[in-house]
């Protein structure tokens, strides 16, 4: 399982090491092959195991070409897509288009996300954090059903 949130840094050339205990599920999962591409609704980048990958893939086949939201996503999502294979030292190479596109710089925070793994500048991240709380704790606003449904959260 993709999940928790862990920090690296990525030098010059665009190269960061995935952590450990990221590395490790992604390995066990896809053998280290991964399609990194760019978020649609957050600045970010995200890490997709080929599987997950061709899943969306199929899913974009499905959808009516012709209609403009549908065309964006997969223009977007397929465009800055790269699919690559974690190095011996356990990096991925991000592209100098996909940097640029999340603004990443030296420290990343690479956040699981149960199915993918999201890789973030930190200091946009710690902002997304104190806007993701701001936004779950805004009062009058019920909580979606699907998430009312969860059991143990709080």
């Amino acid at each position: 399982m993709l999940t928790g949130v862990e920090y690296a840094n990525m030098d010059a050339k665009g190269r960061v090491p995935v952590p450990a205990r990221l590395r490790a599920a992604l390995m066990e999962r896809c053998d280290g092959d991964i399609v990194i591409t760019t978020s649609l609704n957050s600045p970010c980048l995200v890490i997709y195991p080929i599987e997950e990958w061709r899943k969306l893939e199929q899913q974009f086949l499905t959808m009516p070409s012709l209609n403009p939201k549908v065309s964006a996503s997969q223009r977007l999502l397929m465009g800055y897509a790269n699919a690559i294979k974690l190095d011996a030292s356990g990096r991925i190479l991000v592209s100098k288009s996909l940097r640029e596109r999340a603004v990443l710089e030296k420290e990343t925070a690479f956040v699981g996300q149960v199915n993918r793994i999201e890789v973030w500048h930190k200091e946009a991240w710690d902002k997304e954090v104190v806007r993701s709380l701001q936004v779950l704790q805004s009062s009058g606003d019920d909580l979606p059903m699907e998430l009312a449904s969860l059991t143990g959260i709080s």
